[in-house]
């Protein structure tokens, strides 16, 4: 995946998961209750200050406003929601009536409801801190390790010519027959035809078959091209991977000493290609890591 397609997924997944946490932490922290209540609570106390100051008109709003506060805490009993700040703040207000308190009484009980007001509005603000830290965790998560993970397991392997023109960095294309070591040998394993390729001096010079790859460079790609990585090389209806899927299978070693004692390639039934589970189906030459791993026993 293209960094800049890398981004937009990581843009589009903290969008969503930004709203998300967003609309939770609302939720979480909101109550439309306690806020009324505030509202309710700062009108009885107005109204117990005109009192006070004699400039109250009518005792009626006063009565009203009591027992709309009353029932405003009924409710909240029935509710078992008790707001404990507001619910003292209350019985302090009928406290004042029966003592007859002054108007200084009255002001601090004021300032104590604008303390538990400003505590409310101080933890709706919460729910952007909870937006900032969450849309930054899972946008390190995605970026790290979900996005690596789904390249990892679902994204093509990369062309075996970039393999190739690195390994041609640093290996020549030469015939197999001017290699200076006579027991050079490069393992590779046919995708299609269910066989290994044993390239050696050998092979490459008495076996017709193994001649297509009679270059240094060509058998180096096919014996170390792994679908992890690189997309096999396909030669005609060949489909060709690295040869350590089975290099751990004694029969690697049975098959290369049997060719070297003359016998014929064709004639030689490889019963055991070691760690890889062979289908009786053709592996596609662009398969992904699960698909492969789900081959390995």
């Amino acid at each position: 995946m293209s960094t800049g397609l890398t981004v937009l997924f990581v843009a589009l997944f903290l969008i969503i998961f930004g709203v998300i946490a967003y609309k939770t932490a609302e939720y979480y922290f909101k109550n439309d209750k306690r806020s009324e209540r505030i509202v309710e609570m700062r009108q009885l106390i107005r109204l117990n200050k005109k009192q006070l100051k004699g400039k109250l008109a009518e005792l009626d709003s006063l009565t009203t406003q009591k027992e709309t506060c009353k029932k405003m805490l009924n409710e909240e009993n029935e509710d078992h929601q008790i707001d404990l700040d507001i619910k003292e703040l209350y019985l302090s207000i009928q406290e004042h009536e029966v003592r007859g308190d002054s108007l200084e009484d009255i002001i601090e009980l004021e300032r104590k409801l604008k303390d538990i007001e400003r505590d409310y509005h101080e933890k709706q603000g919460f729910k952007w801190y909870s937006l900032f830290f969450s849309s930054l965790l899972v946008g390190i998560f995605l970026y790290y390790v979900f996005i690596p993970s789904i390249n990892l397991a679902f994204v093509v392997s990369s062309d075996n010519d970039v393999f190739l023109a690195e390994i041609q960095k640093i290996i020549p294309a030469i015939p197999l027959a001017d290699v200076s070591s006579n027991d050079f040998l490069a393992v590779s394993w046919d995708m299609n035809g269910r066989q290994p390729y044993m390239l050696t001096k050998q092979t490459i010079s008495n076996n017709e078959e193994y001649s297509v790859f009679d270059s240094l460079d060509k058998a180096a790609l096919v014996s170390a091209c792994n679908p992890l990585y690189f997309k096999p090389y396909t030669e005609g209806d060949r489909v060709m991977i690295s040869g350590n899927a089975f290099a751990e299978s004694p029969a690697m070693l049975a098959f290369l000493y049997a060719t070297e004692v003359g016998q014929d390639p064709s004639n030689i039934n490889v019963v055991s290609v070691g760690s890889l589970l062979e289908r009786s189906v053709k592996i596609p030459s662009d398969i992904g890591v699960i698909d492969w791993v789900s081959r390995i026993q």
